[in-house]
């Protein structure tokens, strides 16, 4: 069952538009004039988003005259059937108008549309598929003061409720393995019978009604023929179902016996959608179908050797449908025989050469030289000098140590040992720092920014190992109200009066749902397809203009419904009390005759 809220009441009018509504419905024709199937005692069940029993009743009236519309009727659609209790659910009575059943087909009505007039095409599509010996229905249902929500059900015949647990006491009593001639069954494959409600006070919720009453049936008579049809594919059977008088239709429905079509490389033969199907190419790539032979042929069998050129810059290949090697080149990594280029490369199917093969130093006072693939440096100074450790050839006098200190160069000047500062790259010891350099003679580095922008993780960094996020948030999902505040004394002439809410995901996973703000016990404005991040706020604010209350006292209270959050307790908050005093204005206007009620 889907139920989708289209109009909310105001607390001053809910109760005359709820009798209104029960008077149309007998009043008004939407109730079939003759209902050729009449039963009492049919079972109404409740399945909460869990799966678990929420309650019903066993005291469901159900009439139908038997007729099954076949479309929805964008205007001055009439009912044929009614349901109906005299049972509260929740303390709350319930009721139904507008009811209609149909045949096999797929349907849609729209949840803003009048009643009678289904297919209007206004307001959020449903569409549902009846299959064939099953029922759909689709009525207009009333609860307390929420009316016209749209409802659909799918009806399975012959069988027992499940895999949900059935309401059998309550106004009534049915055993739980009663075999309905109508069962509500589950339509979204979520392993609960009926389906989710999306709107209204039981957001995620599935009603089913389980009813009996069924069509008397109809029998024709063994036709003449034997419904032959000369075709391999069909059975000569006909419709023992169909209505009478008169001979039954010949059906020659479809069968899977076996066929030839006389060829072998279309595949096995067999009879499907009353033609004779195949199953396709027997072979198995890189296999090739030989019709005269009937064998699967592989073209490609040598191809290893008979396809092989020796060549590593080509790709060699072999086309199984004719067999034919192909050679294609490539750009794979290859050797041009010289081990003083690297990276040698295949292009045009040859090898090129790489790069030369880098052997500098970085000295000056050397020769870099690459011979078979071995690198040497010669030092190439003269007359008597000497490399040194920067690389360059001076006289032998001047011997400079190292300092151990990295942040210093150890470089003979005017043959003296000297050792200014750098600014080169060094590594301070700490994993706290980063872009460490050498500046006056020491290495240090700026402060790592640790902040992964997770307001669950508390950000620090140990010197030792780096940066560290440690989990302050509970785990799982937990979304609760952390703010609802409004003003307690007001004036009714005050226009907007804002009322806050905030929820809170307090958990580490996202969530999905809904916040309902409900005023005097009804419901004024639900927030749907809501999206809680983890560890984030949603802030929500509704405008109250309260003219039309003033001298009373107003009552509000929020719910949140996530269906998987394991902590209901902050989901529903405490009833606040708001005093509307009057107004002169207001006062006015009452006395009148004028005062009006209003909600957003």
């Amino acid at each position: 069952m889907i139920m989708i809220k289209r109009e909310k009441t105001t607390h001053l009018g809910k109760w005359l538009v709820f009798v209104v509504v029960l008077v149309l419905c007998v009043c008004t024709g939407t109730t079939p004039a003759m209902a050729a199937i009449d039963t009492t005692n049919n079972n109404f069940t409740m399945i909460d988003g869990s799966g678990g029993l929420t309650g019903g009743t066993n005291d469901v009236h159900f009439t139908w005259d038997e007729t099954s519309k076949t479309s929805v009727a964008v205007s001055g659609q009439v009912s044929n059937a009614t349901i109906s209790s005299q049972c509260a659910f929740f303390g709350v009575t319930w009721s139904a108008h507008d009811v209609a059943i149909y045949g096999p087909g797929t349907y849609t009505v729209y949840a803003d549309c009048a009643a009678g007039s289904p297919g209007c095409g206004t307001g959020a599509p449903i569409t549902f598929t009846v299959g064939a010996g099953e029922l759909g229905g689709h009525m207009l249902f009333n609860w307390g003061p929420s009316t016209n929500i749209d409802v659909v059900v799918i009806w399975m015949p012959n069988a027992v409720f499940g895999p949900s647990p059935m309401q059998t006491g309550a106004c009534g009593s049915n055993l739980a393995n009663t075999v309905w001639d109508w069962m509500s069954k589950d339509w979204n494959a979520d392993n609960k019978n009926g389906y989710p409600m999306v709107d209204g006070p039981f957001v995620g919720f599935n009603a089913n009604f389980n009813l009996m009453g069924k069509p008397a049936p109809t029998v024709c008579t063994t036709p003449v023929g034997s419904c032959e049809d000369n075709n391999v594919c069909t059975n000569n059977d006909w419709d023992t179902n169909a209505a009478g008088p008169g001979e039954c239709p010949c059906l020659n429905t479809a069968n899977t016996a076996s066929c030839d079509d006389g060829l072998y490389c279309n595949g096995t033969d067999t009879c499907a959608n009353k033609t004779c199907g195949h199953s396709g190419d027997p072979c198995i790539a890189p296999l090739v179908c030989n019709e005269t032979n009937n064998t699967c042929d592989n073209l490609c069998a040598d191809a290893g050797t008979r396809c092989n050129d020796n060549n590593v810059c080509t790709n060699d290949s072999c086309i199984p449908a004719t067999g034919e090697c192909m050679h294609s080149n490539n750009t794979a990594a290859c050797d041009d025989g010289n081990a003083c280029t690297i990276g040698d490369v295949c292009s045009g199917g040859a090898c090129q050469a790489g790069a030369a093969k880098d052997c500098s130093d970085g000295k000056t006072c050397t020769n870099d030289v690459c011979t078979a693939g071995v690198c040497s440096n010669p030092v190439n100074c003269t007359g008597g000098q000497v490399c040194n450790a920067q690389g360059v050839c001076e006289a032998p006098a001047c011997n400079c140590p190292d300092d151990g200190n990295p942040c210093t160069d150890d470089v003979c000047v005017n043959n003296v040992c000297t050792h200014p500062n750098n600014t080169a790259a060094c590594d301070d010891g700490n994993a706290c720092t980063i872009g460490d350099v050498c500046s006056g003679g020491i290495c240090a580095g700026a402060a790592k920014d640790c902040s992964d922008g997770n307001d669950c993780t508390a950000d620090s960094c140990d010197s030792a190992t780096g940066c560290v996020y440690s989990n302050i948030c509970p785990t799982g999902s937990d979304v609760g109200i952390a703010i609802f505040r409004a003003p307690s004394n007001i004036k009714a002439c005050r226009n907007d009066v804002p009322i806050h809410i905030m929820v809170t995901n307090y958990g580490m996973t996202n969530e999905s749902g809904s916040i309902t703000l409900y005023k005097d016990g009804g419901a004024v404005k639900t927030w749907s397809n809501m999206v809680f991040y983890a560890g984030q706020n949603v802030n929500k604010v509704y405008h109250y203009n309260p003219r039309a209350d003033g001298g009373e006292t107003v009552q509000w209270q929020v719910v949140v419904n996530v269906p998987d959050d394991p902590d209901l307790s902050n989901n529903i908050s405490t009833v606040m009390t708001m005093l509307v005093a009057e107004c002169k204005e207001v006062k006015d206007k009452q006395n009148n005759g004028n005062k009006n009620s209003h909600g957003k």
